[in-house]
């Protein structure tokens, strides 16, 4: 392996490194970028910037406050820019909520300085005068960091939950902030940890009504089931056999059966179709994620693993069954169950075990990085079935 490639997987999966790596050679980049002159203002609305790298489905959640952001930074008042992970930066401009989206290739941001230098000093050129990170885990190499180049007046975070950093990381970026809200103390569905953290930002405290996620996208139902087969990670992934043996059952029902994954997962696509003996739709790592919004939207189901499709899912208001692996029981799946009322159709199917809540730090670490770990394995087709069934019949 070429040793700059070497260094690139090191430093992903090591904290320590990369909090070397930062103060050796990022610090000083990040410095450089906070110094980038502002660009003339032409706009007489205050400038607020909001920053969010991590995935797709965080992203998602978020759009549930959007509603209370808008009273509370209402674009009459307020130039509205997102710095946003590549990723998923489509979906941001199809809510039509920023004035302006900024793509940040998460990665390369962390690894390379010429990049890191260049987006650092297009943010700190906008003079925001609000600066808000509102993801609930922070990331010291990523927004964090654009907090401070952004030689904003006020810079606005929470305390993090299962921050992704060192203590002696966390008192740096900590200074970095003008004001840290309050991040839930116990266990909490990240839906409601957003919300709380936007009534915060209210000088009086003010509440709001919890939402779930949206994406303006007209729903038009058809008799067809999608299957999400991938997942961020191997072991997360519900064997593709048992996704087979639910779509025979569907099927039967005179539904259009699609398989869909992201890109680097076309080989599911092909796993499936040797074990799935119908006809059937293979969209694995075909479809942009605007256009698989757009799916779900017309889909009667989606059945999914615990990964952000079932967040599109619940935007785009399409019923869903989550193959739901209890590693972080309850802060992204199940949704509250008040949402129900607003419209949410959503089962998340467990096989419990003592072990829940591990945060994918698995007990089972002789099953190494790629097998499916038990809490996953264990859920019955059956179980998927009956609960498909159950939102069919809504």
């Amino acid at each position: 392996m070429p040793f700059s490639r070497h260094l690139k997987r090191s430093l992903e999966k090591s904290i320590t490194l990369r909090s070397v790596y930062w103060s050796v050679v990022l610090n000083r980049v990040d410095r450089r970028a906070a110094e980038a002159p502002l660009l003339p203002r032409t706009d007489a609305r205050q400038t607020i910037v909001f920053a969010r790298l991590d995935s797709i489905g965080d992203f998602v959640l978020w759009t549930a406050t959007f509603p209370a952001l808008n009273s509370i930074y209402s674009r009459d008042r307020f130039r509205r820019i997102l710095i946003a992970n590549r990723i998923w930066a489509s979906l941001a401009n199809l809510t039509k909520f920023f004035d302006d989206v900024i793509e940040v290739d998460r990665r390369t941001f962390a690894m390379s300085p010429i990049y890191r230098g260049e987006i650092g000093r297009a943010v700190a050129e906008l003079g925001a005068d609000v600066f808000i990170n509102p993801t609930l885990s922070r990331d010291f190499l990523w927004a964090d960091s654009l907090a401070r180049v952004s030689g904003a007046d006020e810079t606005i975070a929470s305390t993090g939950v299962f921050n992704r950093m060192t203590p002696w990381q966390g008192r740096v970026a900590n200074r970095w902030y003008t004001r840290l809200l309050d991040a839930p103390a116990e266990p909490t569905h990240e839906l409601i940890a957003n919300h709380r953290f936007v009534e915060q930002l209210t000088p009086a405290g003010s509440t709001f009504e919890l939402e779930p996620p949206r994406l303006p996208l007209q729903r038009a139902p058809g008799e067809r089931i999608v299957l999400f087969l991938g997942a961020q990670e191997a072991f997360r992934r519900w064997p593709v056999e048992h996704f087979a043996a639910v779509a025979t059952d569907l099927a039967s029902g005179g539904y259009e059966v699609i398989v869909a994954g992201g890109p680097g997962e076309e080989h599911l696509g092909k796993d499936f179709g040797r074990v799935y003996e119908g006809e059937f739709c293979d969209l694995t790592g075909k479809t942009r994620l605007t256009e698989f919004a757009e799916l779900l939207a017309g889909a009667s189901l989606l059945i999914t693993n615990d990964t952000g499709a079932g967040h599109i899912a619940a935007a785009v208001n399409c019923p869903a069954v989550i193959i739901n692996s209890g590693a972080q029981s309850d802060r992204f799946f199940p949704y509250p169950r008040e949402l129900s009322a607003k419209g949410l159709k959503q089962i998340a199917v467990t096989f419990e075990m003592p072990c829940f809540g591990c945060d994918w730090n698995c007990v089972y670490k002789e099953l190494g990085p790629d097998r499916v770990r038990p809490c996953i394995k264990q859920i019955s087709p059956a179980s998927v079935k009956q609960a498909a069934r159950t939102l069919l019949q809504r």
